[in-house]
Formats: C-alpha cells, sequence, structure tokens
C-alpha cells in the first residue's frame, strides 16, 4: 500500500518472520526481552516472593524459584530460553544476596539457621539444610 510508511527494521523483520513484523506493526511490540531483561525480572520476582513469605532459606527459594520459572515459561521462550535449568541456575545466583539483604535490612527472623561463610571476599550469609 504506497501510502504506509515502513521502516527498514520491519521490512528486515518480514524477511526474517512476517508474523512478527505484523504483530509489531499492530501492536507496537512483540513482547519478546532480552535474556538480561528477563532474567532480572525473575529475580525480582523471587526477592519479591521470600520478602513477602518473609523466608530466605535456600530450601524455599528452590521452590519459589520453580513456581516463577512455570509462571513466566512464555516469556523466557520469547527471549531464547528454552531450558529450565538454565533460568533456574541464573536466579538461583540472587539467593545468597537476598540473604545477605535480609540480614542487613529486616528485623525479622526465618526458621532457618543463618551461617555467614566467605563468598568471593564478602562475608555473605547462607542458609544451612
Amino acid at each position: 500500500h504506497p501510502d504506509v510508511l515502513i521502516s527498514p527494521t520491519l521490512v528486515s523483520e518480514a524477511v526474517k518472520c512476517p508474523r512478527l513484523s505484523v504483530l509489531q506493526s499492530r501492536l507496537g511490540s512483540t513482547g519478546l526481552s532480552a535474556k538480561s531483561a528477563v532474567i532480572g525480572t525473575l529475580r525480582h520476582d523471587l526477592f519479591e516472593r521470600c520478602l513477602q513469605e518473609r523466608d530466605v532459606s535456600r530450601r524455599s527459594a528452590v521452590l519459589f524459584i520453580r513456581q516463577i520459572i512455570r509462571d513466566r515459561a512464555e516469556t523466557l521462550l520469547g527471549c531464547g530460553i528454552t531450558k529450565q535449568s538454565e533460568a533456574f541456575a541464573e536466579v538461583m545466583k540472587t539467593v545468597p544476596q537476598i540473604q545477605k539483604f535480609h540480614a542487613t535490612y529486616t528485623s525479622w527472623s526465618t526458621n532457618d539457621k543463618i551461617d555467614s561463610s566467605e563468598s568471593d571476599g564478602n562475608r555473605v550469609p547462607k542458609a544451612v539444610l
């Protein structure tokens, strides 16, 4: 249609996937995100869940992460993460930081013992299972 201005980006995307270009032109976005942004969202979800449940134990974090991955499966696929184990490992890296935040900034305690251990030269609380 000669009255419609099409961007070069949209044309190049149409070559790869015509459906993607139609979605982007109609919706303004494909809904797909960068891997780092999606992992960041999952980490934020874990942090929020740990604080809501008042539980920063490693055991609970594992359960929370599994649920978060199930809830965000479509988003993970959209950014190219097809293995749950990859997402799990990336989000699990946040657990020591959440535990350190808890030890530093909250007054509530967990049922699990918190044991300090060295991690990259910094003292980081680690849940003992």
